[in-house]
């Protein structure tokens, strides 16, 4: 993978942990 597709990926994981946080 290349630095660029990790950054998405960390973005996307913090995004969807907020999405739970505030789903609930």
């Amino acid at each position: 993978m290349t630095d660029r597709e990790t950054c998405n990926i960390q973005t996307i994981e913090v995004i969807n942990e907020r999405y739970f946080l505030f789903a609930d």
